[in-house]
């Protein structure tokens, strides 16, 4: 992400499941994802968030991402010396995922691949809508 703030094109490599991830499976894609990109470049501010499943692969599906994400689940926990304290562990909190997305295709067993943009975050809809009432506030005290 970094990278692509900088107009720097990139490509993250990630896995749904890092303990049981097949390498010799893996190996066979990441060759054909850079080549993708050498061929079809990201557009400025972009990057590629490829994640593998734990599953037998089915293929790769570009798709959009999803809306699971990972939710702080702090565990209290007793110090050998007596004391207690908190973990900041973190759960999986699932939504409910459109087929389009990247999770829900990771569970069916494909590669996934998100293009996805950081160069402009400007929400430009809520700019225009809701300008003249934010800068309306300052009028009551200037």
């Amino acid at each position: 992400m970094e990278g692509a703030l900088r107009s720097i094109p990139g490509i993250a490599f990630s896995a749904s499941d890092l303990d049981h991830l097949p390498f010799q499976e893996v190996e066979k894609y990441v060759p054909l994802i850079l080549q993708h990109v050498i061929e079809h470049p990201l557009p400025r501010g972009s990057f590629l968030n490829v994640t593998f499943p734990k599953k037998e692969f089915k293929g790769m599906k570009l798709a959009k991402q999803g809306r699971s994400l990972w939710m702080e689940n702090p565990e209290k926990r007793t110090h050998p010396e007596g004391h207690d304290y908190y973990w900041l562990g973190a759960k999986w909190a699932h939504c409910e995922e459109e087929e389009m997305s990247d999770v829900f295709l990771l569970k069916n067993g494909f590669v996934t691949a998100v293009p996805i943009h950081v160069e402009e975050l400007t929400d430009y809809r809520y700019l225009e809508e809701k300008k003249a009432i934010f800068e309306g506030i300052s009028k009551e005290i200037c």
